[in-house]
C-alpha cells in the first residue's frame, strides 16, 4: 500500500481521512454490490466537476470495506482517493458496516434492499446474541438494542416495515424475487406466497405458478371483456349511424313528396289557366264566323 498522506477533500486537513493511491486499494471478493459501470461513469463525472464529496472506507492494511464505485471512478480519473481509515478487524463487523452504508445511500433495488436486511440481521444476531434472546422487548444488559429496534433507527421506517423486508430477503427464492422486480406479481403476492410456502422453495414456485397463472387469466378476461365492450360499441355506433342515414332517406323522401305535391298543384293551376285560354279562343272563333256571315266579303 503507498505511503498515506493524512489530506482530505480538496486539501483539507481531516482528522482521519487519508489521500490513497486509488489502484493500490485492494477489493475482496464476495461484495454485497456487484459493480456498475454506468455508476462509476456518473460517479466519475461528479467528481471530475465537484471533487469527491464521500471517502471510501479500508481497513488498515487497504483492503476496501465500502466506497467500490467511488474507488472505481477514481481509477478511472486516475486520481488518489479520499479514504477513511477503520482500525476494525472483525470480518462480521466490517461486513455490517458495508451493509449499513449500502442501505443508508439508498441506490439498492428492492431485492438487494431485502437482501441486505436478512444478512444484516444475520450478522446482527450473531454479533449480538442476547438482544436476539429479548426479542423485541428492548436493549440487553449492554444496552445494544434488538436487531429491529436498531435497523429501523438507521433507516428511519417501522419495526414492522423491517420485520417485513427481513423476512422478503430471507425466505423469497430468487425465483420470486425476479418475478416481482419483473412486475409480474406485488409485493402483497411476495408475502402472500411466503406466508403460505414459509422456506419450502418447492411450495414458494407452485405458489408463484398458480398467481401468475391467476393473473393471466385475469387480464385475458378483461381483455375479452374490453374487446366485447369494443364489439359492442363499434355495433351500437353502426346502429346509430344507420339510424341516421335512415332519418336521412326518410328527410328526403318527405322532401320529395313536398316538392311533388308542390308540382301537381302547379300543375292544375296551369290545366285550368289552358282550359280558360281554349274558352277564349273558342268564343273568338265564334265571333269570327258570325262575322264572315254578316259581312262576306270582310277580310279577317
Amino acid at each position: 500500500m503507498a505511503t498515506i498522506k493524512n489530506m482530505g477533500v480538496d486539501g483539507d486537513r481531516l482528522e482521519g481521512f487519508v489521500s490513497v493511491d486509488a489502484n493500490e486499494v485492494f477489493v475482496p471478493d464476495g461484495r454485497f454490490r456487484p459493480l456498475n459501470e454506468a455508476k462509476v461513469k456518473e460517479i466519475a463525472e461528479s467528481i471530475e466537476k465537484h471533487g469527491q464529496m464521500q471517502p471510501i472506507l479500508i481497513d488498515e492494511v487497504g483492503n476496501l470495506i465500502f466506497g467500490n464505485h467511488r474507488l472505481h471512478a477514481c481509477i478511472k480519473l486516475n486520481i488518489p482517493v479520499e479514504a477513511k481509515v477503520t482500525s476494525e478487524k472483525d470480518p462480521n463487523k466490517l461486513a455490517l458496516i458495508e451493509i449499513d452504508e449500502n442501505l443508508i445511500r439508498k441506490e439498492l433495488t428492492q431485492t438487494e434492499h431485502e437482501n441486505h436486511l436478512a444478512e444484516r440481521k444475520r450478522l446482527y444476531n450473531l454479533l449480538y446474541p442476547d438482544t436476539a434472546k429479548r426479542g423485541k422487548k428492548g436493549a440487553d444488559d449492554s444496552g445494544k438494542k434488538s436487531f429491529s429496534a436498531d435497523t429501523a433507527d438507521t433507516l428511519g421506517i417501522s419495526e414492522k416495515s423491517v420485520d417485513r423486508l427481513v423476512k422478503r430477503g430471507a425466505l423469497a427464492s430468487e425465483e420470486i424475487q425476479e418475478a416481482r422486480d419483473n412486475k409480474e406479481i406485488t409485493n402483497s403476492d411476495l408475502d402472500k406466497i411466503i406466508a403460505e410456502a414459509g422456506e419450502d422453495k418447492e411450495a414458494q414456485h407452485d405458489k408463484l405458478k398458480k398467481i401468475i397463472q391467476a393473473k393471466a387469466e385475469a387480464k385475458n378476461l378483461k381483455e375479452s371483456k374490453n374487446k366485447e365492450e369494443v364489439q359492442e360499441q363499434q355495433v351500437e355506433a353502426k346502429v346509430e349511424q344507420d339510424d341516421s342515414e335512415a332519418k336521412k332517406f326518410e328527410d328526403t323522401i318527405i322532401s320529395l313528396e313536398s316538392k311533388i305535391d308542390e308540382l301537381e298543384s302547379s300543375l292544375s293551376e296551369l290545366e285550368v289557366k289552358l282550359e280558360k285560354a281554349e274558352a277564349s279562343k273558342k268564343r273568338l272563333q265564334d265571333r269570327i264566323a258570325k262575322a264572315k256571315i254578316a259581312n262576306p266579303d270582310i277580310k279577317i
